[in-house]
């Protein structure tokens, strides 16, 4: 990876690490492991506890990966090469918090950027 934030590098997200995105639906279904509780009864959404700007996801993305996160990736760039998808999948925001889930007392195995990016690298 070379490169760096979208030019809207506020735009905010986080790391859908397919192992706690798993964990989260296992919850919703079984509840936490280990325990008997009862499944929720509606929608969660999947997100992270502390949902990182785009800045901050790329920077800790290349001190993960060892990479220079120093460019900019151009709005005109993501617009030419995936069109409308690109603009809603990398340049739009969306601060989603999980709160329902922390309020039931979900635990997030990595709440941390850094931790959830190096565990997912690891992988």
């Amino acid at each position: 990876m070379s490169g760096g934030a979208t030019e809207s590098a506020r735009a905010y997200g986080g790391p859908e690490v397919l192992s706690r995105i798993l964990s989260d639906v296992r919850y919703s279904t079984r509840g936490q492991p280990g325990e008997s509780g009862s499944p929720v009864s509606s929608a969660y959404p999947i997100s992270t506890p502390n949902p990182a700007a785009n800045v901050q996801f790329v920077k800790a993305l290349g001190r993960a990966l060892h990479r220079p996160t120093v460019f900019p990736l151009p709005t005109f760039a993501v617009k030419a090469a995936f069109g409308e998808m690109g603009e809603h999948v990398l340049l739009e925001s969306q601060r989603v918090l999980p709160a329902r889930l922390l309020d039931a007392g979900f635990a997030f195995a990595y709440p941390q950027l850094d931790a959830a990016l190096a565990r997912a690298i690891a992988a």
